[in-house]
């Protein structure tokens, strides 16, 4: 965190005009040991940084999105929303972020989550498969 009198060699204060920079992959606390803040402080910090935008990406679920979507509409911040999926191919396991692209994109998310996470092995570690994301596609950006 830069002190609020430092203002780095543009002259301007660091957060103040970000020039329309939105953080796209932000987790928060329901990402249980990845994300500390609730959706409101994220929203909050954001808002007090001048952006203008902020995605919600939590670790296999969308669990803060209510939570997000009320705190983004009174402070000010377009919400988007999304998800980090966890990826098995091939014995491999990688992440993807997973952005909405409005209803239908939030729909695609939910059924997709929903689906691997109640068909995965490990409950505390699910993994989606490639079929499935790819199954599921429609909507969302990656």
């Amino acid at each position: 965190m830069v002190p609020r009198g430092d203002r780095g060699l543009s002259g301007r204060s660091p957060g103040a005009d970000p020039g329309g920079f939105a953080h796209l992959h932000v987790r928060s606390g329901f990402s249980y040991g990845y994300g500390v803040a609730t959706p409101e402080e994220l929203v909050g910090a954001a808002a007090e940084m001048g952006m203008r935008s902020l995605a919600l990406t939590d670790q296999n679920g969308l669990y803060g999105v209510p939570r997000f979507l009320r705190a983004a509409t009174v402070g000010g911040v377009r919400a988007v929303v999304g998800a980090e999926v966890s990826v098995g191919f091939r014995g491999l396991l990688g992440h993807v972020v997973l952005l909405a692209e409005g209803m239908e994109g939030y729909r695609s998310l939910c059924r997709l989550v929903t689906r691997y996470r109640c068909s995965s092995a490990e409950r505390r570690r699910p993994v989606c498969s490639l079929d499935d994301l790819l199954g599921h596609a429609g909507g969302w950006c990656a």
